[in-house]
């Protein structure tokens, strides 16, 4: 393997996320020449990976100016953008990793490889197709959030079929000068512990309440003389100053817009601790080592962008509705006002107390009824994982997600096979949890029904696909029978379609198997075909077998809970 390229095409939190992926692949192929194509606009991020031998810049603005330009002829336009093509491939790359999910980046995975892809590319009819097991859960998993419990480091990983142990840090290169002018900010600044306050977001609708912040910062200030910086991006300037306005007694700095990323990692890695709504400054952190109480409110979801350093403290809103889907906006944003300023405080203590810098806090999670506190850690297989630390009672979306969890794992691999039983890994998560509530068995046989159903018409779907290639194998094919068998298919895939509409628990499965359908490629044999059909169905009976099995497993401890507690 000569020369390895990762395509990530989206924000710069996400790029600061592809670091683990990057040095695992170093580690892995110490003498391959290896690149990272990005978006020029967080270029900046990209150069700050260490193990990348070659940062690659796609100039978006650029390139849509000139497409939209009136001057110039089409001809001028495609000979503009072939030449850049060109020169992003120049010997070509022997493997692209695509972690994005555009249809531009399929193309351009596509015109960059000469060998082998990873992650969504092209087919020469103009369909998109992913390559690699993990890559396709990954574009499934924006319709299955709900039930998904990786983290998105992870799901880049394991999408690059690095191995549990492989790639196990994120960090950044920061420079000698970066840390020279973190010094020369931090000048007269000598209160202890230091915090940093990163009060924007991407977008408003993920940004608690600067008032909120307001009273933390002086609780904070009162239990233990926090002083605080207030970083941000340049943008984001005046949200800080407004913030500084609410509190003019604290010893604070307003930094935002101040430092460039390398700057703001050198802050990091010489304050004690970060609060911050889901940002790239929570990324920059866990790269530093910094630990962070995160605040995750509309569309931000823990399980999947939560910081990727264990010991670190997430809060999220617990309401019906959370997280906002990408495709609804919420007319009122009310989870931003759910997440008690106390509950803030308490994680800040907690974190501060643990390094001698705080007391303890006046209480243990003084969380309001709609907040859970989470605690991040690694499992056996170096995996992120979230241990709750709030109250809060067990349901049937929490067990089947434990459920999937351990499915994806165990199918479509993640390096080395999985040490524990499931019910050993199963019962010290379910000691975090309140018993589930007394209708739980109800619904937790109402999808075990649900289940049997989606493995009948997985079932027959395999029949029918083997019924298929029998006849093709046969000395005389049947015509008559090939056409019902044809026109059947479709039948079947109608009813686990609707069947997946109506069970959103069972989704994940669907929405995978789908997928694979349509990935297949008409343009091969029929016996090739007919041998692809049959393995996609018999993937998804085995994958609803194994699922079934899990909830039984989880049953059977339920069983066992309850039986100890009414002793």
């Amino acid at each position: 393997m000569d020369r390895i390229l990762v395509l990530n095409l989206t924000r710069m939190g996400d790029i600061i996320q592809t670091g683990p992926l990057i040095l695992g692949l170093r580690a892995r192929h110490p003498q391959a020449w290896l690149g990272l194509l990005t978006l020029k606009t967080f270029a900046g991020a990209a150069r700050l990976l260490p193990g990348v031998d070659e940062c690659l810049e796609l100039d978006q603005d650029l390139a849509v100016g000139l497409l939209l330009e009136p001057g110039r002829g089409l001809a001028e336009k495609s000979a503009w953008f072939l030449a850049r093509l060109r020169e992003l491939r120049g010997a070509g790359w022997d493997l692209v990793i695509n972690v994005t999910h555009s249809r531009d980046s399929a193309v351009l995975a596509d015109f960059l490889s000469r060998g082998e892809t990873r992650g969504i590319t092209i087919h020469p009819d103009g369909r998109i197709k992913v390559e690699h097991d993990w890559a396709r859960y990954f574009f499934c998993v924006t319709g299955n959030r709900a039930v998904n419990h990786f983290n998105l480091v992870d799901m880049y990983r394991l999408a690059g079929g690095l191995g549990p142990h492989e790639g196990e840090r994120l960090a950044l290169h920061l420079g000698p000068a970066a840390h020279s002018r973190a010094g020369e900010l931090l000048a007269g600044l000598e209160c202890r512990p230091l915090v940093l306050i990163q009060p924007g977001a991407s977008k408003e609708n993920r940004r608690w309440p600067p008032e909120r912040l307001a009273e933390v910062m002086q609780s904070l200030h009162a239990a233990c003389g926090a002083s605080f910086l207030v970083v941000g991006s340049g943008s984001e300037r005046a949200l800080g100053l407004e913030l500084a306005a609410r509190v003019p007694q604290l010893p604070l700095r307003v930094l935002a817009g101040q430092t460039s990323l390398a700057e703001l990692g050198a802050l990091c890695g010489r304050a004690d601790l970060l609060i911050t709504n889901d940002t790239g400054t929570l990324h920059v952190a866990a790269a530093a080592g910094l630990p962070s109480v995160s605040l995750f409110i509309a569309t931000a979801l823990p399980w999947e962008t939560g910081p990727w350093l264990p010991g670190c403290l997430v809060l999220q809103v617990d309401m019906e509705c959370a997280p906002c889907s990408h495709q609804v906006l919420c007319p009122h944003v009310m989870c931003r006002e759910r997440i008690p300023a106390t509950t803030v405080r308490d994680a800040a203590l907690s974190l501060l107390h643990a390094r001698g810098l705080a007391p303890a806090p006046p209480r243990q999670w003084a969380d309001g009824p709609e907040t859970l506190v989470w605690e991040t850690r690694r499992d056996a297989q170096g995996l992120q994982d979230l241990r709750l630390l709030s109250t809060r009672r067990a349901g049937v979306a929490e067990l089947v997600a434990r459920c999937y969890r351990r499915l994806w794992t165990e199918l479509l691999g993640a390096g080395a096979p999985v040490a524990l039983p499931f019910t050993a890994e199963l019962e010290p998560w379910l000691r975090d949890w309140e018993l589930p509530a007394a209708g739980f068995p109800r619904e937790l046989a109402e999808l075990r029904q649900d289940l049997d159903h989606l493995l009948e018409l997985a079932a027959g779907g395999l029949e029918l696909a083997r019924d298929a290639r029998r006849e093709l194998d046969g000395p005389a094919p049947s015509t008559q029978r090939l056409e019902e068998i044809v026109a059947a298919l479709p039948r079947v895939d109608d009813q686990l379609f609707t069947h997946e509409l109506s069970r959103p628990l069972l989704r994940p499965l669907g929405v995978l198997f789908r997928f694979e359908k349509e990935q297949l490629d008409a343009w091969q044999s029929l016996d090739d075909l007919g041998r692809a059909t049959e393995e996609t169905y018999g993937r998804l009976l085995e994958r609803g077998r194994r699922l079934a099995a899990l909830v039984c497993e989880t049953q059977a401890v339920l069983e066992s809970r309850n039986r100890e507690a009414a002793a």
